[in-house]
């Protein structure tokens, strides 16, 4: 069964393994133009409501929100964030692809073991600290301790001088 006919797509022929037809797609949707742009552009949840015919089996998502960067299957951690997280597949809630992907890994990726516990702590403790500093996390990657205990020194500093 074809899902999306020539007219759908602005005559862009996404047959699987058509590669130079999905880079031209991706192109023509991140500009904003056409109907595929009309498609895609509140994500896979409204795209396959719009298609129908059972293309909900190829929208890959989780409470609406589409998996980021990080499989679920190479990081089973990752994939039971996904899971359970209050927004669906975000990257930001438990982020245990640090522990699991970066080398050396600290944990597993392809075991769930511990995984249940490494999430709630990420999710109940780490985030809500970074959450109250209001600072990015990805900054913790280049920060320590120390440069964020001085961030916020500082940010508390100048919000009372002010």
């Amino acid at each position: 069964m074809r899902l999306l006919r020539a007219e759908d797509t602005d005559g862009i022929d996404l047959r699987f393994g058509n590669a130079d037809a999905i880079v031209e797609a991706v192109d023509l949707a991140g500009k904003g133009f056409g109907k595929l742009r009309e498609l895609v552009s509140n994500g896979v949840r409204k795209a396959f409501e719009r298609i129908g015919k059972e293309s909900d089996k190829f929208a890959i998502h989780v409470k609406g929100l589409e998996l980021p960067a990080y499989c679920p299957r190479a990081a089973q951690g990752m994939g039971l964030n996904y899971a359970v997280g209050d927004r669906g597949a975000c990257h930001l809630q438990a982020w245990s692809a640090g522990s699991e992907m970066i080398q050396p890994p600290s944990t597993d990726p392809t075991t769930t073991k511990g995984k249940a516990e490494e999430v709630k702590r990420l999710t109940e403790e780490a985030n809500a600290v970074w959450d109250s500093m209001g600072i990015c996390r990805i900054s913790g990657w280049a920060l320590s301790a120390q440069d964020v205990f001085e961030l916020v020194n500082a940010q508390l500093a100048s919000a009372t001088r002010t």
